[in-house]
């Protein structure tokens, strides 16, 4: 199991990184652990990632993340956005992307960057993400582990997850994995279809509307997410049903 320092800290390491293979990030994730308050108001969280058409170009993502309210499965909410490798020095950074909402969300993006990856003890793919404070300025930064399982990874490997991150030794990493707890995924999106988002939910246009009119009963709670800009990090809050 490989960890590296998230390469926006742009600090040295001695950690050998072997970047993903091709095509290994597509497809659909679930998130399973996380520091992020406003993650753990949602359950049933996936991320999908899928190639933009310059994809073979410039490297760019189709970004969508999707999930449950907590205690209510009506609504599904989600968020759109455009991923491109991240450059650092004039360099392309394996593994890194920067993620930017389409309008009117754009202001509140940022950079998610992967610092381990591989195959559970069960042979699940597993990821764990490091992503940056959003450019709004509001939110600060996660540390997410997720897997293509919904039940996350093996027990062996999730504490081999946390000794590697441990190990390196970085105060900032080690003061968030204190605070990560495992999300709810209790397979209340089992048997559906995995989430797609058409040109209406392209535009994060019903983001607002949608949302507050779909959940006037935990007002409270969307309040704080849009006031704190999907707090934690910025994937997964405020969406349309699309």
């Amino acid at each position: 199991m490989e960890f590296r320092l998230p390469p926006t800290f742009q600090l040295p390491s001695h950690h050998d990184w072997e970047p993903t293979p091709p095509f290994w990030f597509l497809g659909t994730w679930y998130f399973g652990y996380s520091n992020s308050v406003i993650y753990q108001l949602f359950q049933d969280m996936q991320w999908t990632l899928y190639p933009t058409g310059t994809y073979g170009i410039d490297g760019t993502l189709q970004d969508l993340t999707s999930e449950f309210a907590l205690n209510e499965t009506s609504f599904v909410f989600k968020n759109y956005g455009i991923d491109t490798p991240t450059v650092i020095n004039g360099t392309p950074v394996p593994d890194s992307y920067t993620y930017v909402p389409t309008p009117p969300l754009t202001f509140a993006n940022n950079t998610w960057e992967v610092i381990a990856w591989g195959y559970d003890s069960e042979g699940v793919p597993y990821s764990v993400v490091y992503e940056t404070p959003a450019d709004a300025g509001l939110v600060g930064p996660s540390l997410d582990i997720i897997s293509r399982s919904d039940k996350g990874p093996s027990k062996a490997t999730l504490d081999a997850i946390y000794d590697g991150i441990k190990d390196l030794h970085n105060d900032a990493l080690t003061a968030l994995l204190k605070i990560v707890v495992k999300l709810t995924q209790n397979g209340g999106r089992n048997g559906q279809l995995y989430p797609s988002c058409n040109a209406t939910c392209q535009t994060n246009g019903k983001s607002l509307s949608d949302s507050m009119r779909q959940r006037q009963n935990s007002i409270a709670n969307l309040t704080l997410c849009s006031i704190r800009v999907w707090g934690c990090s910025w994937h997964g809050c405020l969406g349309g049903n699309v």
